[in-house]
């Protein structure tokens, strides 16, 4: 379920003219701005692991008539960043800003604003925040007022760090990819067992030699596991290999 919220005052990053219109059915009482942030969990990715959002999250902003719709969402690969981004924005917006890091993995794009305005503030809010494996889009709809180049990047900046600061976290161990390739009839066995480990799916291949490759996420302390059972499953035919994370195609 998508949380999304509301708030009736204005937000410290920025002191005038804001509006917040979404109600969070989810949590009941109304969180006001300054009650909505709290402390950074943690600096960063470790060895230990992470802190990242343990589900998506929506917020939005009226600045002089402009909206911006924030979406946060907790991703493992560039491709599903990407997915989520061109599946959720609306290309009858204006702009379609966002950024994500995962890991050593970043990009963020301004979507014809105005260079450094947008996509770097929101990389900015995701970093501050001290969070990873996370995705975050603003979409705005433009409201014939132009805010200039400090206006965007608070509004920008502003509306993801707020976002993120709503949302609920969670605390996730650290993550390998794999891969496998297999015959077509094993695929319904192994499915199980990426779902019995808490695995997620990234990949799924179907080649012209009749081998199908997929592609997973799972816990490093799981790892052991996964491999026992699904060389159990297949009598010994598919071996799991650990891959880079994938790129953004």
């Amino acid at each position: 379920m998508l949380a999304t919220s509301r708030c009736v005052c204005r937000p410290p990053w920025y002191p005038r003219q804001c509006r917040l219109i979404y109600r969070d059915k989810s949590r009941g009482a109304l969180p006001s701005c300054t009650g909505a942030a709290r402390a950074v969990s943690s600096a960063g990715p470790s060895d230990d692991g992470y802190w990242s959002l343990d589900g998506p999250h929506k917020y939005e902003l009226e600045v002089k008539k402009s909206r911006f719709i924030a979406f946060a969402w907790p991703v493992d690969t560039p491709n599903e960043a990407m997915g989520l981004v061109k599946s959720e924005g609306d290309p009858s917006a204006s702009h379609n800003c966002f950024a994500y890091r995962i890991g050593q993995n970043y990009r963020s794009t301004d979507d014809g604003e105005p260079g450094g305005t947008a996509g770097r503030p929101m990389l900015n809010a995701i970093e501050s925040e001290g969070l990873d494996h996370v995705c975050v889009m603003v979409t705005r709809y433009f409201g014939s007022t132009k805010l200039g180049t400090g206006g965007l990047v608070r509004a920008y900046g502003g509306s993801a760090r707020t976002c993120l600061k709503e949302a609920k976290r969670i605390f996730v161990k650290p993550k390998v990819h794999i891969e496998m390739s297999m015959t077509f009839d094993l695929v319904g066995q192994i499915y199980p067992l990426l779902e019995k480990v808490g695995a997620r799916r990234f990949k799924e291949d179907y080649g012209e030699d009749g081998l199908v490759t997929l592609g997973a996420t799972v816990e490093s302390g799981k790892l052991e596991k996964l491999t026992q059972l699904v060389k159990s499953a297949s009598s010994g035919s598919i071996n799991l290999k650990k891959v880079p994370t994938p790129k953004a195609e």
